[in-house]
């Protein structure tokens, strides 16, 4: 796992890509299976991340991952204080209850993008809601576009 990572880490902008992580070839050439939607595969990795960065991570992308349980995700808070730039597109969160792990927290850039909670009639109300789990907020995408966290991974 360690190995992955560190291909996925870009340390001049603090930022690590774990999007696809299952897919990795490290893990399918050698028949592995890595899961992140596990919430003790998910504690694993972000155990080593924390090790390796000194809990020092600007950015973070578990984009397509299948994940849909926000109990791993408690974990990003306690381990990287300072994350600002969140992208958890393409995953199966259906209700932003199961972002609550995170509220407060000073994400200002989220990606939530091809979940299932996207899906709903009332935006405002869903921006609302999500503005209440995340008052630093500056940006929120919800529909399919450019994923933000590449584009602030290079500044």
């Amino acid at each position: 796992m360690i190995e992955a990572m560190a291909t996925r880490y870009n340390p001049s902008t603090k930022s690590l890509d774990l999007s696809r992580f299952y897919a990795c070839s490290l893990f399918t050439d050698n028949q592995l299976f890595v899961p992140l939607n596990r919430p003790a595969v998910l504690l694993a990795a972000l155990n080593i991340v924390a090790q390796h960065t000194k809990h020092d991570l600007y950015g973070l992308s578990l984009e397509n991952n299948h994940i849909y349980l926000g109990e791993g995700l408690i974990w990003i808070r306690r381990l990287f204080p300072e994350l600002k730039v969140l992208d958890l597109a393409g995953n199966r969160f259906s209700d932003l209850k199961e972002l609550r792990c995170l509220s407060g927290y000073t994400i200002e850039v989220l990606n939530l993008s091809r979940n299932p909670v996207c899906d709903t009639e009332d935006k405002e109300r869903y921006k609302r809601d999500v503005q209440q789990f995340f008052p630093m907020l500056t940006k929120l995408v919800s529909v399919l576009c450019i994923i933000l966290y590449h584009l602030y991974a290079k500044y």
